[in-house]
């Protein structure tokens, strides 16, 4: 999952999340669903702490960006695009980490 967010020409600042797929899976059957898991927790500077993550210490903010995707990264007609559910978890790895699940799906 790469997470961009940059300024466009009316003055707002536009955020773009994209979801990379390392496989092309098989087209879906009519009737189907697949779902995909992104985890982001991970801090990119490369002299960190690699065992303490984006969120380890602040839990609220994971929250308040799980909060901002929610209010503004939803599809306002659920029969648009995917659908995603996301949450901010605990794991070993990096010790708080925000996942979103997508699920695409044929009608």
């Amino acid at each position: 999952m790469s997470i961009k967010c940059a300024p466009i020409a009316d003055g707002t600042t536009l955020l773009t999340l994209t979801f990379l797929l390392t496989d092309t899976p098989p087209a879906l059957e009519r009737g189907q669903s697949r779902s995909y898991s992104f985890r982001w927790g991970a801090k990119i500077e490369k002299h960190l702490n690699p065992m303490a993550g984006e969120f380890t210490h602040d839990g609220p903010r994971c929250i308040q960006i799980l909060s901002l995707f929610s209010e503004h990264a939803s599809a306002k007609d659920r029969n648009l695009g995917p659908q995603w559910i996301g949450g901010c978890y605990h794991e070993d790895r990096w010790g708080l980490a925000m996942e979103l699940t997508l699920t695409e799906a044929t009608r």
